[in-house]
């Protein structure tokens, strides 16, 4: 008698939410479909949803869990409620999918970070990392690098209010000043946060100045860095592997996505020189330095 009685209560809730469904515009009918199945399956998620998203968005956000944002070429906009003003995500694009890493999910809360005041985002997609940063340390200042012209175009509009907080670059970090091109959608899915830039001799296609990290930071005035990010789709390996790396010894955290074996192998390689220590945690290399480490840095200072 009680398996039949859940099985009634179980018939009436499916029909019911058919009912809810076809009553609703299309995005609302995602946004509830989205709100029910993170509230089964992914209960964090949902909860740091509800907890970060003004009521104004979360119809928005919601449907985007199905639908990435949807289709078309236009922006929109979501609120946060620890903002002033809302970040500007493209539909139809990786936007979104950054914005759950970067926003939603924490990627870059680092428990052994501190209150940094100097931090490099080293390929910053549209500034989301950027601006999680800059609200959550307020005295920090921050060198935004993005070398795609359409990305850095969104990473100007999300990171405009901070004024000189964040000095922007639209240049690709390597191992020796140049000129790069720009290859959209590298990876599987062809998004747009899979933005590689590769040295090549055409004078084709979408080219962008390259720059060393220690003469981008000597541009800027920072005398060390408290928190270098790195997420540059592969061009680790120049960065890590062939540059000067002597902007380590004047870096306390790292916190860097190696997009295969050779790139994390010149990661590791160039900090264990430096005296930093290694761990991962998800997509990320953490690298960290020990103060009493016997590390290249100290003999050099001695």
């Amino acid at each position: 008698m009680g398996s039949r009685s859940e099985e009634s209560c179980n018939d009436q809730e499916s029909r019911g939410f058919i009912v809810i469904q076809r009553l609703l515009p299309l995005r609302v009918r995602a946004a509830y479909r989205s709100f029910v199945r993170l509230w089964k399956k992914q209960r964090s998620l949902f909860w740091s949803t509800v907890r970060k998203v003004q009521i104004r968005s979360l119809v928005e956000v919601f449907a985007s869990f199905e639908d990435h944002g949807g289709t078309g070429s236009e922006t929109y906009s979501i609120w946060l409620n620890s903002r002033r003003l809302p970040l500007i995500l493209r539909r139809g694009s990786s936007d979104f999918y950054v914005f759950c890493q970067v926003v939603l999910e924490d990627q870059y809360r680092l428990s052994e970070v501190a209150q940094p005041k100097y931090i490099v985002d080293a390929g910053a997609n549209i500034g989301l990392t950027s601006v999680v940063l800059l609200e959550r340390y307020p005295e920090c200042k921050i060198l935004v690098i993005e070398p795609d012209p359409q990305n850095y175009s969104m990473a100007e509009r999300n990171l405009r209010s901070y004024g000189q907080r964040c000095q922007l670059f639209p240049v690709a970090l390597w191992s020796e000043a140049g000129t790069l091109n720009v290859q959209r959608g590298v990876s599987g899915d062809r998004l747009d946060w899979a933005c590689r830039t590769v040295a090549t001799e055409k004078s084709s296609g979408v080219l962008v100045e390259a720059r060393t990290l220690n003469s981008l930071l000597m541009e800027v005035g920072f005398p060390r860095i408290d928190l270098l990010k790195v997420d540059i789709e592969g061009a680790e390996l120049q960065v890590f592997g062939e540059a000067d790396t002597s902007f380590l010894e004047q870096t306390t955290y790292c916190a860097v996505e190696c997009h295969d074996d050779q790139c994390l192998e010149a990661f590791t390689k160039a900090t264990q020189r430096y005296g930093f220590s290694i761990r991962h945690e998800g997509e990320l290399a953490i690298a960290w330095r020990h103060s009493d480490s016997g590390s290249e840095s100290s003999s050099r200072t001695n």
